[in-house]
């Protein structure tokens, strides 16, 4: 599928995709929805993904979705087209140097084609970056060269296995017993060891082998909001989501953060949350174990060891194999587990499993509007319950109603926080985010670009359904959820659905009708976060203009009619495609935003940087010179065994 606004800057290469027998071309409302809408489906398929656009406006529309699939470490092409050859960077009308702007963003390659001769080398180069090293890449081709015939070599090879192709394929004996020592190390010296993995340990179906590391070491597991799903989170040693648009998010996901000394971090792209204090100081030690050490922080962070295989499936089952020997055959004994006060107590004191088998998790603590953190309640408490439906207890009761294959389409704000905290994913759900960039709109973007994928011919087979579109006959459920401000960016996208046949797809839109996230953080003294109000259309009128009518309106938090409300809205999506559920969310509630708390490696080392100074001070005055006091030596300040290695 190719992801695309149209223009007459690229009817030859629109002419060509449509003859194309494998290729589809997917028309956007706006460019800004279609490199959301390629992002999201190349996060999917853990493979590469492709948006196009006519010049000046419509190249411009691309950026944020460009940037945010660079910056997420998924692979994305993207081709924009230019005036003919002899107008470029002189014309009156839609002519931008797109190739210094996209590059000044950040992507990895953007270039300008300026002659047949060259197309041919600038795709095989940007191809070759984008697959092999998980990067955004852009061409821009003059609408005369797109016309243009060009002899393809006999030797190019595009083909994706090929060109991504590492030196280390799998890891070798040595490689494997190196992990395992390393890690067997590390959790004989702490008893603060968490897994956390990211979106790419779901792609490449590392939930079993992460799952048995995990209990094997009795660990706790963390994942990104992109990695939810990686492991079942009805299991003990699931502590849920960190790392939500710049922040933790989650509370018990905080209190092992916080607590933990080790990380064993698993195709994690981003390790900012997983190791570093408030400021950004690594606190923390890392094992990183990556399918590209490319994608990681390496330059950033030091690493206590780093593993490297294209085939984690495989390899992973020997590490905690080799654990497993080395453990028995030197009796190690480790110390600590999930229960100990270090990772907060577990979840044996404020959660437990209800009759569906799922683990219900407790209410998160909510703020009224004053924006008092100290006047802090639980929501039931404040909320008028017959009026609006708590977010939190429709996502619990929406987790019973998902499969082991449903893909879950993340928007930005309140909705997404207790989209995180709310849905009780299950092994093998896939989770869609706009991880670094956060951008409002995505969520349905995200689902646009699911719904392609499940709305394939249904397998018949329910032993062997493993492909995309689900399993027994029946297309994967894709949920899609947004807050009332996200929504109204991308809704003309619900046309791009209905002509693409999108099937299986629930649109769940949080209501509370202002900008939740903004209006309700705390930003600083005198800061009020005004102008966050905005209106809504009738959601279930306009669903229905698009061709999807009987939406349904949620305005209580009674369980009974919460379970009766998802369980018609997925019937809904089953028989006409898409459906929409509304709910409509008390505006004085809203969530809180967990935040790391400066941690103890960052206040040694002001310390140590405070004595330090103090003491060159005193040896100029004395000496005319500056001394040089080595860690844990200065005078006056003594620092720990464990804070000086840390230094």
């Amino acid at each position: 599928h190719i992801f695309g606004g149209h223009g007459g800057a690229i009817v030859p290469l629109v002419d060509a995709i449509e003859s194309h027998p494998n290729l589809t071309f997917v028309l956007n409302r706006c460019e800004v929805n279609a490199s959301q809408a390629a992002m999201a489906y190349a996060k999917l398929h853990n493979r590469l993904g492709c948006c196009i656009a006519t010049s000046g406006p419509g190249a411009a529309h691309l950026l944020s979705g460009l940037v945010d699939a660079d910056q997420d470490r998924v692979p994305m092409i993207c081709i924009t087209g230019l005036k003919d050859v002899g107008s470029v960077r002189h014309a009156d009308f839609q002519d931008v140097d797109q190739a210094s702007i996209f590059r000044m963003a950040g992507l990895a390659i953007s270039e300008t084609v300026s002659h047949i001769s060259q197309l041919i080398p600038l795709l095989r180069n940007a191809l070759y970056t984008a697959i092999s090293n998980n990067r955004c890449v852009h061409l821009a081709i003059p609408v005369d060269i797109q016309g243009q015939l060009v002899t393809v070599p006999k030797l190019l090879n595009f083909r994706p296995e090929n060109v991504s192709r590492k030196v280390l394929e799998r890891a070798g004996e040595e490689e494997i017993g190196g992990l395992a020592t390393a890690i067997l190390k590390e959790r004989m010296k702490s008893q603060h060891m968490v897994i956390f993995c990211g979106w790419r340990a779901a792609a490449e179906g590392l939930g079993n082998a992460i799952e048995d590391m995990a209990e094997f070491l009795d660990v706790p597991v963390i994942t990104s909001f992109d990695g939810k799903g990686v492991v079942g989170e009805g299991n003990g040693f699931s502590f849920g989501v960190a790392g939500i648009y710049g922040f933790v998010g989650g509370g018990k996901s905080q209190s092992v953060l916080e607590n933990c000394d080790v990380v064993i971090a698993i195709c994690l792209p981003d390790m900012s949350k997983a190791l570093s204090d408030k400021k950004d100081m690594q606190v923390r030690k890392l094992i990183q174990i990556e399918t590209d050490l490319m994608k990681g922080d390496t330059s950033r962070y030091i690493a206590r060891h780093t593993f490297e295989s294209n085939d984690l499936a495989v390899s992973l089952p020997k590490v905690l194999q080799a654990m497993k020997t080395e453990k028995e055959v030197m009796k190690l004994d480790f110390q600590g587990g999930l229960t100990k006060p270090q990772y907060g107590g577990g979840y044996e004191n404020d959660e437990k499993i209800n009759s569906h088998g799922c683990m219900s998790k407790a209410r998160m603590n909510l703020h009224p509007s004053n924006h008092d953190p100290k006047n802090a309640v639980k929501a039931l408490d404040v909320m008028d319950s017959k009026k609006f439906c708590y977010p939190e207890t429709f996502f619990e009761i929406m987790s019973r109603h998902l499969d082991e294959d449903s893909i879950l389409c993340a928007d930005i704000g309140d909705n997404a926080l207790y989209m995180a905290s709310g849905v009780i994913a299950k092994k093998g759900q896939r989770t869609l985010t706009s991880e670094h960039m956060g951008i409002m709109g995505f969520g349905l973007n995200s689902a646009l670009a699911a719904s392609l994928s499940s709305s394939a011919t249904p397998t018949t087979n329910c032993a062997t359904a493993t492909s995309a579109n689900g399993s027994c006959g029946r297309m994967r459920k894709v949920l899609a959820v947004a807050g009332d401000g996200g929504i109204q960016m991308s809704l003309n996208e619900i046309a791009t659905m209905k002509d693409h046949g999108s099937q299986n797809v629930l649109v769940v839109i949080v209501v509370n009708k202002r900008l939740g996230r903004v209006n309700n953080e705390t930003w600083g003294p005198g800061l009020r976060a005004d102008g966050c109000n905005l209106g809504s259309p009738d959601y279930i009128k306009l669903f229905e203009a698009y061709g999807y009518p009987n939406g349904q309106v949620l305005s209580t938090s009674d369980e009974i009619v919460i379970e009766e409300t998802i369980r018609k809205g997925w019937e809904l999506a089953e028989s006409q495609g898409v459906a929409v559920v509304v709910v409509q969310q008390d505006p004085k509630v809203f969530p809180t935003m967990h935040k790391i708390t400066p941690a103890s490696g960052h206040v040694a080392w002001e310390h140590y940087l405070k004595e330090m100074n103090k003491e060159r001070n005193v040896g100029f005055k004395s000496s005319g010179r500056i001394s040089s006091p080595s860690f844990g030596q200065i005078p006056g300040f003594h620092f720990s065994q464990d804070t000086t290695s840390k230094l």
